[in-house]
């Protein structure tokens, strides 16, 4: 059963907010985490500059690029379809690789990363669980959308993302776009009163409503798209209603390498339990978090 959206609201959405981020300030060695909550409060995002080292992504990427090559239990997806990843092109805008924070050990240094986390726990006043990742080669070209259509839970507002740059993002090559405080746009809800987008039971007139009224909704409040241009190891935190999707890809040489992850508390459970075997309905310790995967078993 889908909680209450009356029992579901981040701490950082309630009316108290603004107070809490101004006594969290004051504690020692806390004004720099005060100030990205500002930003999240008020902008729907928040960055962490150089939150992934180096050495870190490297290690990622190797382990990705020959797991790419050998690894074809590693599953992609296209739309709605999901595939093995083997024979598939990379390069092909709105393909994702799927949970590599599972398949990948060392990209648990980055899912998890020790500034993430300690972002996340203030947010959620718990821990975080890792239950969804998305690794893109190029620009992604999705539309404009919120994550709550499509990325379920069952506390449907309590989810977060993370946004990490593998690579220097230039622009031309399908950077992330945003509206800058759309997660307080205002409510969209799909038939039945929810947050999240059925294709079999509400159809697609509801959804492309939904796009359309971001864009419109944003005009009219006289929000501007922004666009993300991150330096390697640089991370944006977003809301789950922030309105984000990936602009049009103008250099086709170039990659814009990332890792996108959904966090949510590890007391909530992602929607996809519900359709999985049961030995995959695991919320698995480790770092400073949690992981599952709708894909593979652990």
């Amino acid at each position: 059963m889908m909680t209450s959206l009356l029992d579901d609201t981040l701490w950082i959405d309630l009316p108290a907010a603004e107070a809490r981020i101004e006594e969290l300030g004051k504690l020692p060695g806390c004004e720099k985490l005060a100030r990205h909550l500002t930003d999240f409060y008020r902008d729907g995002f928040l960055v962490l500059e150089n939150a992934v080292s180096e050495a870190a992504i490297e290690a990622y990427l190797g382990d990705f690029d020959r797991a790419a090559q050998s690894e074809h239990s590693i599953m992609v997806s296209y739309g709605r379809d999901v595939f093995p990843i083997a024979g598939q092109d990379l390069r092909k805008p709105l393909l994702k690789v799927l949970d590599t924070h599972v398949k990948i050990p060392s990209a648990l240094d980055l899912a998890l990363a020790p500034d993430i986390v300690e972002v996340l726990r203030i947010l959620f006043e718990g821990t975080p669980l890792a239950f969804q990742s998305l690794h893109f080669e190029v620009g992604s070209t999705q539309a404009i959308h919120q994550d709550t259509a499509y990325v379920v839970v069952d506390r449907p507002r309590r989810i977060a993302a993370a946004w990490i740059a593998l690579e220097d993002i230039k622009p031309g090559t399908g950077e992330l776009i945003y509206y800058p405080g759309s997660h307080r746009l205002g409510e969209f809800l799909y038939p039945g009163n929810k947050k999240h987008w059925n294709p079999a039971t509400d159809g697609e007139d509801v959804h492309n409503d939904h796009l359309r009224w971001l864009h419109e909704t944003a005009k009219a409040k006289d929000v501007a798209l922004a666009s993300f241009l991150p330096k390697k190891g640089d991370v944006l935190i977003w809301h789950a209603d922030l309105a984000h999707g990936g602009s049009e890809i103008l250099d086709m040489s170039a990659t814009r390498r990332s890792l996108v992850v959904h966090y949510t508390p590890s007391v909530a459970t992602p929607h996809y339990f519900n359709h999985i075997p049961a030995e995959r309905r695991k919320k698995v310790a480790v770092h400073d978090g949690y992981i599952s995967s709708m894909y593979y078993d652990f």
